[in-house]
């Protein structure tokens, strides 16, 4: 054990670091790995929230309005636009029989647009992409097609749900029967 006391400084340091090395890179990597799953998940809600951007009440554009509070907790600002959104989110006309319900809601219709495209700004600006308001709020690709079939859903969920009403209010389902002839005239 002579040669403990024979080391030099510079010794002692080289082994430190042969055995400090390893770990430290250990750690290192896996802090640059969290980074990177934190960007990555920021990403895939700015992602989503583009492609669904033309249909917000979608369950995918759901779900990533409601994970910006985890993901961009660190980023005041992004949470700030996503809290004035949920605002307007909450603020819509429900009351379908009040004067000027149309004009109401979209009203605010167009004031959620606006500020989907305010976050949707933001979140690009900190993720490095760049776009401009117009764009975001505009370039939305919805087919008529997929908009008629979402509107045709929506009024068969809505006649089942006021004849189920109907049937139990009631307790019964109204029939009526009607006399056909047939292409002979029977």
């Amino acid at each position: 054990m002579e040669w403990i006391g024979e080391m030099s400084a510079h010794d002692w340091i080289t082994i430190i670091a042969i055995i400090a090395a390893p770990i430290l890179a250990i750690q290192a990597e896996s802090i640059i790995q969290r980074k990177r799953e934190k960007k990555q998940r920021k990403i895939d809600i700015f992602t989503t929230l583009m492609a669904t951007r033309a249909t917000p009440l979608s369950q995918e554009h759901v779900e990533a309005l409601n994970k910006i509070d985890i993901e961009y907790y660190d980023n005041s600002s992004v949470r700030e636009l996503w809290k004035a959104l949920l605002d307007c989110y909450a603020n819509f006309p429900q009351n379908q029989s009040m004067p000027n319900f149309q004009n109401l809601l979209d009203t605010k219709r167009e004031e959620a647009k606006d500020r989907l495209s305010d976050l949707l700004y933001e979140m690009a600006k900190t993720l490095g992409y760049k776009f401009d308001k117009v764009h975001l709020k505009r370039a939305a690709y919805l087919p008529r097609g997929h908009f008629e079939e979402t509107f045709e859903k929506n009024l068969i969920r809505k006649g089942i749900l006021g004849l189920l009403g109907s049937i139990i209010k009631e307790k019964s389902i109204p029939v009526s029967v009607a006399n056909r002839k047939d292409k002979t005239g029977v």
